[in-house]
């Protein structure tokens, strides 16, 4: 390897990620994220405010695609957006 030359981040199984964001007048948003799976990579994330009623909460997989001369970066999963106060569940893929 070249001088200078990291390992990428590589999060271990069961590593999570906790953050809380004051939003003033709106209240706090709490995202929580964690590596569920090694091989493949998942990861599962929660993010709520409980002011605003809204959740929103999935799993993203990451993916790379060598093309010739190319590389691409993909992300698939599956995420839902919860509007509580309408009793509203939203799904969406990517």
């Amino acid at each position: 390897r070249p001088k200078g030359v990291k390992k990428p981040y590589n999060p271990i199984l069961g590593e999570v990620f906790r953050c809380k964001i004051d939003n003033g007048p709106d209240g706090f948003t709490t995202y929580v994220a964690e590596q569920v799976s090694h091989h493949p990579p998942v990861s599962a994330f929660y993010v709520e405010n409980r002011k605003k009623n809204i959740t929103f909460y999935g799993s993203v997989l990451p993916r790379s695609r060598f093309l010739g001369n190319s590389a691409a970066s993909l992300m698939e999963g599956t995420s839902w957006l919860e509007l509580l106060r309408y009793d509203e569940e939203y799904e969406m893929n990517f």
